[in-house]
């Protein structure tokens, strides 16, 4: 499940890392001023962990001593407002059974990636062809008038259909009907299809950020140095953990 407590406030009480911890990992992003204490405490949680940083936090984090870290991918925030958004006739929501049918091709087809068991709760959608399910889109969170989306899988063979378009659409309409206003998700730069299925959709770049994983904890794995921010231009928008 998920434990919304997780808040880090800096010493200096000028910034905070805003967390949530899903089934096997933590996510943490980071907000305001941050010292490299504070980021190193970040660091010192056990197990799984997923940090999205500012351009200055990532910049600290390359100083410190940190192991077990991944190559940095760099993130695109998207936001979408609900409204002027048509139901998909082929698109519906997951019932129990759906989700727990979501999470065997999730897991067979990008397994980085968890499908909590809190987000059966949560809306899920999907397109089926032929009675098979094909493609997936879910709900991570909702608060108040927003709600962030993610976990987009379209099988390989189905691709580049615009089921992803599709179903990012129905969920705009979808929470237009329960009174959500805007919608959330996130990409990377490297998944130029994913990029372009939600710009399809109507959802438009409102910022950018770090992405940096860690998949062991802090001391389990060898010391890995995270790769600093180059000073040429940014390739292309476009991530691996939506497939499209």
């Amino acid at each position: 499940g998920q434990d919304a407590s997780l808040v880090r406030i800096g010493q200096a009480r000028c910034g905070v890392a805003l967390g949530a911890r899903f089934d096997g990992i933590a996510v943490f992003s980071t907000v305001g001023e941050l010292d490299d204490a504070d980021l190193s405490a970040l660091l010192d949680w056990p197990g799984r962990l997923e940090l999205h940083l500012t351009d200055l936090h990532y910049a600290q984090l390359g100083r410190l001593s940190a192991q077990g870290l991944g190559s940095a991918r760099r993130m695109v925030a998207m936001e979408a407002p609900t409204r002027g958004a048509a139901p998909d006739p082929e698109a519906f929501l997951l019932d129990a059974a759906g989700f727990a049918a979501a999470a065997a091709l999730m897991a067979r087809s990008n397994p980085e990636t968890v499908l909590s068991a809190r987000m059966a709760a949560l809306p899920f959608a999907g397109i089926r062809e032929a009675g098979r399910l094909v493609a997936i889109a879910g709900t991570i969170g909702v608060a108040g008038d927003t709600a962030l989306i993610g976990h987009f899988l379209t099988v390989p063979e189905a691709r580049g259909l615009g089921l992803a378009r599709r179903l990012a659409l129905h969920l705009r309409w979808h929470f237009a009907q329960s009174g959500v206003t805007r919608l959330l998700l996130a990409t990377t730069e490297d998944n130029r299809p994913a990029f372009r299925a939600y710009s399809a959709a109507g959802f438009s770049v409102s910022g950018q950020r770090w992405q940096v994983d860690r998949t062991v904890g802090p001391f389990d794995g060898p010391a890995r140095t995270t790769r600093q921010p180059s000073s040429s231009p940014a390739p292309p928008l476009s991530t691996k953990a939506e497939r499209q």
